[in-house]
């Protein structure tokens, strides 16, 4: 039996336990690095169990909902949690489900009127979370936390040398280039404040409907440090889905975030440290890692 498979086990069980109904179905989520997710359907209504047998995973993801509903962002409720694995082998958390999918799902059917609508709402909540006061420090933690790194660079050198480390050996260039690029930047980065913004709501975790923002969700941590990020990760998730017509939410992105030239040109260049991630997870060379290559390239260009 898979840990997937034992898991759904353990998930049905619990849920028929505290809602007092048997599950009709329950469906493991494919996205979710931080945890093993569900999407359940019960007689009457339907939620999210996301699972993790480490309970320090969502050590800040109850205070991070709390503090971002109360910014009047559109994130789910918390129905029921046990961040200790007591009685089942993993921490968990039931949570309200929104209609809808991942955008990335949804993208390709969306109209350009939607998908400036969503970029607004992204745009909007990314606002809202920046006034948020820094506690000092950058890099991945929960709401109202000092940071784990002293500067921008460390963090972003943190993610070039996990890239770098498992990175095959036919992507070895590309990485050299990226990491060059990187380096000829460093004023900029010594700029950068710790502002405070939602690292993760890309192709993913944000979710629609009928081409209508319904939620975000999935917030175990925030990002403080440079804002741009995010639009880098969004540039590079959508260009690996391959469908030309969704780089309009990308444009629409951008537009809103009013950037200037010279942000524009970090913006390439968080899209291709992140292109070098993606490519250490699909190490494989085919017509996929072909035009993330080239889309690379092209982020690189002075």
């Amino acid at each position: 039996m898979t840990t997937v498979d034992a898991t759904t086990t353990f998930v049905r069980k619990l849920v028929a336990e505290w809602s007092g109904s048997s599950p009709v179905t329950v469906q493991h989520l494919p996205y979710g690095h931080n945890s093993i997710s569900f999407d359940v359907t019960l007689p009457k209504a339907r939620v999210i169990v996301r699972t993790h047998p480490d309970p320090h995973v969502f050590r800040w993801t109850l205070h991070n909902l709390e503090v971002l509903r109360g910014l009047g962002l559109p994130v789910p409720r918390v129905l029921l949690y046990d961040l200790e694995p007591s009685r089942y082998p993993f921490a968990y958390l039931v949570l309200e489900r929104f209609p809808g999918r991942d955008l990335g799902y949804e993208l390709a059917s969306m109209t350009p009127v939607q998908m400036d609508a969503v970029a607004k709402a992204v745009m909007d909540a990314q606002s809202c979370v920046s006034s948020l006061p820094s506690a000092g420090g950058y890099g991945y933690v929960g709401i109202d936390e000092p940071g784990n790194r002293t500067t921008w660079d460390d963090v972003l050198d943190d993610i070039m040398v996990l890239s770098e480390r498992t990175l095959a050996p036919h992507f070895a260039l590309t990485g050299a280039r990226v990491r060059e690029a990187l380096e000829s930047e460093q004023h900029y980065f010594a700029s950068v404040s710790p502002t405070c913004f939602l690292d993760d709501l890309t192709t993913k975790n944000v979710i629609v409907d009928a081409g209508e923002l319904t939620g975000f969700v999935d917030f175990d941590c925030v990002c403080y440090g440079d804002p741009l990020l995010h639009l880098g990760l969004t540039q590079t998730a959508v260009t690996s889905d391959a469908d030309e017509r969704s780089l309009h939410y990308v444009h629409a992105l951008f537009e809103l975030a009013s950037l200037t030239a010279g942000e524009r040109r970090i913006v390439d260049l968080y899209s291709a440290l992140f292109g070098v991630e993606f490519l250490r997870d699909r190490p494989e060379l085919n017509e996929w890692s072909a035009r993330l290559l080239g889309a690379i390239d092209n982020w690189l260009k002075p």
